[in-house]
């Protein structure tokens, strides 16, 4: 496969079944996982589980969305970012690197959590 036709499928996307939001066709999302209609999955990236993309929010890179979490607002999590359980991502915030972000976890605002952050239980980040 050339470059030029990589580049190409990688742009390509689909409407996810339940939600309708924008996956690429290099992206995972399960049949069980909601991508609402301005969200998007791009580049690697895997939704599962009964995982939430909603308004604007932003899933690309080879970042992971599980379980219960959801992204709102303009959240965007990207690079090897992991979000999982009942995480909220919301408003402007931003999670990447490799940063993990689980539990009751609540990053809001503009908050910004990278590297190699773990964040987990109950804690709210703004």
């Amino acid at each position: 496969m050339t470059k030029e036709h990589k580049d190409l499928k990688d742009l390509m996307t689909k409407r996810h079944p339940n939600g309708g939001g924008l996956v690429s066709s290099t992206a995972y999302v399960a049949d069980t996982a909601y991508v609402g209609p301005d969200a998007q999955v791009l580049g690697y990236a895997a939704v599962s589980e009964r995982a939430r993309i909603e308004d604007k929010a932003i899933v690309s890179g080879r970042a992971r969305v599980a379980g219960d979490a959801v992204l709102r607002g303009a959240a965007h999590a990207y690079q090897h970012a992991f979000i999982g359980s009942n995480a909220l991502l919301e408003d402007y915030s931003e999670v990447f690197g490799k940063a993990v972000v689980a539990g009751n976890v609540t990053v809001c605002g503009k908050a910004q959590v990278g590297g190699h952050c773990h964040l987990s239980g109950r804690l709210i980040v703004y």
